[in-house]
């Protein structure tokens, strides 16, 4: 909406310029990345729209044919140095502009097709045809600085909006994955739609244009991938009619593409048509009447779809979810809640934003080792005494916790179906019993993970028990070297627990489908053991995984005060 209001006030400016038009203008760039930060491209639609609207107007035009061949020359130079500025200016501010232009520009043209090409199957493919058939003026109409200044607009926005995808899927491609950008691309769906709506005024289109715009789209959809078995795709909902078409018809990819191809032909058939109806005015409200429902139809399928699979993902993202969904709240009686959490990864930070939408109680989100993740607040605690208290203490009386974390404090609930989750009524400050850092919800670990005991019954010394495992691990054999230190725990400079005084060390080296365990005797607490191991492997570097973790082995730790028999 907000894109919309500022092509309109961009219009105003360019057709009726005064102080007011054009101040309103520049208002609508000035807050529009305030509303969303990809909307600062606005700036660039705003000026190349006025670029092209004097160039094509009756000065510009005259202007420019007075040019000479060495006028010639020196524009085009001119134009390139700018674009370089530009384009080293755009670098210097954004990490997304430097790595893209400079290293993936094959990656920019075709991602970026991709997205077009989303974006034209999901409005319906005459909505996407029609405004480029239409750039050429037909010959019948008449100059109007209201035309031309919509078109300079449209074509603004479709290099600015265009230019911005482009990079930003690129960019997307080398730190995250390759996806198809088409919600960066939604902010034309206005000026798409009021093309057609021109073309629909009088149904006229230069049948050159129209074939060269007819090869254009038939090259976006058979080039832009449809995703048909990730539904819903979020990034480009506009394929969701495609993804009906193979759920709801069965249609295999060759058969949507074949479908889509079908709909571009009476695309076109449609735009041919109405230069023979242009001078039949009932046959030609016919035939625009027809364009808009089908329009209308198309577009109303593929939002119902997109609403179905949105709907339908969100049902089975809660199916495990814990019941009520407000069973927070339900438990703490609406007092604030913590949230303490570690290794917090993609998967475990959907439970944490769930829990935070449907809770209010839960106000604050922390974590032990800095995964926390937003939106809002996060904070990474301190350890304020080796007793295991917490700075700073955030004053609630109920913390839910992540396995791995203990506190001394009452259980006062372990939520059905999560499977994770421990609520904590605290007797006093925030303050840790035992917690172990970098293992995984399932059990694996990286290179390093540690296990960190600040209280035991009585104060007294007793055993760990360290189990290291590759059981789960039946692939080709990368033997670890594991190092188990166990020691005090001191308080480092970086008010985070580390290793004191090494009071226990084992090496060995764990092999694929190998298990191994031990018992280490244990100082008084607080204490800490750390287990290392080196290399480590990823599964995805094998046959039959896609996990590219770097795994050192499943590591567990428990404490006890008699020593257990070991097992091996």
């Amino acid at each position: 909406p907000y894109a919309a209001l500022s092509f309109l006030l961009f219009f105003r400016a360019l057709v009726r310029p005064s102080r007011a038009s054009i101040a309103l203008a520049l208002l609508a760039c000035a807050v529009a990345p305030l509303v969303r930060g990809q909307l600062a491209v606005l700036v660039g639609v705003l000026v190349l729209a006025a670029s092209l609207f004097f160039l094509t107007g009756p000065r510009g035009r005259s202007w420019i044919a007075a040019w000479t061949w060495r006028d010639w020359l020196g524009a085009v130079v001119l134009a390139s140095g700018a674009l370089v500025l530009f384009s080293a200016v755009a670098g210097y501010v954004s990490d997304s502009w430097l790595i893209a232009t400079g290293h993936y520009r094959g990656r920019m043209l075709e991602y970026g097709l991709w997205a077009a090409g989303a974006l034209a199957i999901g409005v319906g493919v005459l909505p996407a045809l029609a405004p480029l058939a239409t750039l050429v003026p037909a010959r019948v109409e008449e100059p109007s600085p209201e035309r031309r200044a919509f078109r300079s607009l449209l074509i603004a926005a479709i290099v600015a909006f265009g230019a911005y995808t482009a990079v930003k899927a690129a960019y997307l491609s080398t730190v995250f994955a390759t996806r198809i950008e088409e919600r960066n691309l939604i902010y034309l769906i206005p000026l798409l739609f009021l093309a057609t709506a021109l073309w629909m005024e009088r149904l006229q289109a230069r049948l050159l244009p129209t074939l060269a715009a007819a090869g254009f789209v038939a090259y976006l959809l058979v080039s832009t991938p449809l995703a048909l078995d990730n539904v819903p795709y979020a990034d480009a909902l506009g394929l969701s009619i495609a993804q009906m078409a193979n759920r709801n018809l069965a249609f295999d990819e060759n058969a949507v593409q074949w479908a889509l191809l079908a709909a571009l032909g009476a695309s076109v058939g449609l735009l041919l048509a109405g230069r023979a109806l242009f001078s039949r005015p009932r046959a030609a409200r016919a035939l625009a009447a027809l364009v808009g429902v089908l329009v209308l139809a198309w577009n109303l399928a593929g939002e119902v779809s997109a609403a179905k699979y949105s709907a339908d993902a969100g049902r089975r993202i809660v199916r495990n979810f814990p019941r009520p969904l407000g069973w927070l709240d339900a438990i703490t009686g609406g007092e604030p809640a913590l949230y303490l959490g570690q290794n917090i990864d993609s998967g475990s930070a959907l439970g944490v934003w769930l829990t935070e939408f449907w809770n209010l109680s839960l106000r604050k989100v922390w974590s032990l080792d800095g995964t926390a993740r937003g939106p809002g607040p996060i904070l990474t605690p301190d350890l304020a005494a080796l007793d295991g208290r917490l700075y700073p203490d955030p004053g609630v009386r109920y913390v839910v916790v992540e396995p791995g974390i203990e506190l001394d404090g009452v259980v006062v609930a372990r939520p059905p179906r999560s499977g994770r989750w421990t609520v904590y009524r605290l007797r006093g400050p925030l303050r840790l019993a035992e917690a172990r850092t970098g293992i995984y919800a399932d059990g694996w670990t990286g290179a390093e993970s540690a296990y960190n005991r600040y209280a035991t019954p009585g104060g007294r010394p007793g055993y760990v028990v360290v189990d290291v495992s590759r059981a789960a691990w039946r692939g080709p054999d990368k033997p670890g070297l594991v190092t188990v230190r166990l020691g005090t725990l001191v308080k480092g400079e970086d008010k985070q627990p580390h290793l004191g005084q090494v009071t226990a060390a084992r090496r060995f080296v764990i092999h694929s489908g190998s298990f191994r365990q031990l018992v280490l005797p244990t100082p008084r607490p607080p204490f800490r053991v750390e287990v290392r191991i080196a290399p480590t492997f990823s599964p995805a570097d094998y046959p039959g995984s896609s996990d590219r973790r770097q795994l050192g082995a499943q590591v567990g730790f428990r404490f006890a005060t008699e020593r257990p028999r070991t097992r091996s």
